[in-house]
């Protein structure tokens, strides 16, 4: 091992976030807007998954704007039944 190089490994990622969750970190962020008291372990929760949430809601659209573009096909495309 004479050279320096850095090894680099790709950091962990979580599963998917489940709903109880999904329910605790919208209880902590209304929390957070109504300036109510918050646990530390709420404020951590919502650090720890707001990337993920937000790479989530950006797939949803980009998923949903797909569809819309399907569903306005022009007149001359049929889409065929699935079996």
């Amino acid at each position: 091992m004479g050279n320096n190089q850095a090894i680099s490994v790709e950091k962990a990622r979580g599963g998917m976030i489940s709903d109880p969750v999904l329910d605790r970190i919208i209880a902590a962020g209304h929390a957070l807007q109504r300036e109510e008291a918050t646990a530390e372990s709420d404020l951590v929760l919502i650090i720890q998954n707001l990337p993920q949430l937000a790479e989530e809601l950006r797939q949803y659209r980009q998923a949903m704007a797909l569809v819309n573009d399907i569903s306005q096909a022009p007149s001359n495309v049929i889409f065929l039944p699935q079996h």
